[in-house]
């Protein structure tokens, strides 16, 4: 038997030890390990598991939680610093009649929370339909809001219902005057006078406003 074959076939397993051998080296060295299925993987940036991603979620959720009970004490509501409009409130709750929602109502007017004010002398209306401090309570909210229509609409009503209540004609006198009626204005205050001679705001009003020559028919 020839000896070339022989050698050709030791050569050639040399060959193929000196290529794996080089092959470990590579292996040891290189920055990417292979996954089969995918490409190559940084193996310093190795994606992280589902579990941590959980466990990173809940860390972070702790941590919001354990912010909010560190945050400042809220500022107090008008609701809590002024009395009167607490207890109107209190005892609203207690006994959610016409009369408490405008008792709220007129506190809230007071104190300028004109909103608020509008909406529990809507709610003592639906209570009682025909209630005259409600829709006249409400009138005045319109007309702080320079809504004249509106306003003219509920007084009308508070005066329906309440004919011999002074103090609505005096607010359709204060809607009238904001409204440039001066000489409808100052008949309103007349009227109320004459219902009630000792309504001194309406008196007032009526000294007050005076309606010349140019204003007449306005």
């Amino acid at each position: 038997m020839s000896r070339r074959p022989v050698a050709c076939v030791s050569a050639l397993v040399s060959c193929l030890c000196a290529i794996l051998a080089g092959c470990a080296t590579h292996a040891s060295t290189s920055p990417f390990i292979i996954r089969s299925g995918h490409g190559p993987i940084d193996a310093g940036r190795l994606p992280t598991s589902t579990a941590t991603h959980r466990q990173i979620e809940q860390a972070r959720q702790e941590a919001i939680a354990s912010r909010a009970t560190r945050l400042p004490v809220t500022v107090p509501s008008i609701e809590g610093l002024d009395p009167s409009l607490r207890d109107a409130l209190a005892s609203l709750a207690r006994r959610p009649t016409p009369e408490a929602h405008i008792a709220v109502a007129r506190n809230y007017w007071r104190v300028g929370v004109f909103d608020a004010a509008f909406d529990h002398f809507s709610h003592a209306l639906v209570l009682d339909p025909k209630n005259v401090d409600a829709w006249d309570g409400r009138a005045r909210v319109w007309r702080h809001w320079g809504m004249t229509g509106f306003a003219l609409s509920d007084v009308h009503r508070a005066i329906f219902y309440g004919s011999k209540r002074p103090e609505a004609m005096n607010t359709l006198g204060t809607i009238l005057e904001q409204a440039g009626q001066c000489v409808e204005a100052r008949s309103a205050y007349a009227n109320a006078v004459k219902i009630d001679p000792s309504a001194a705001w309406a008196k007032s009003n009526f000294e007050r406003l005076q309606c010349g020559v140019s204003n007449a028919g306005q």
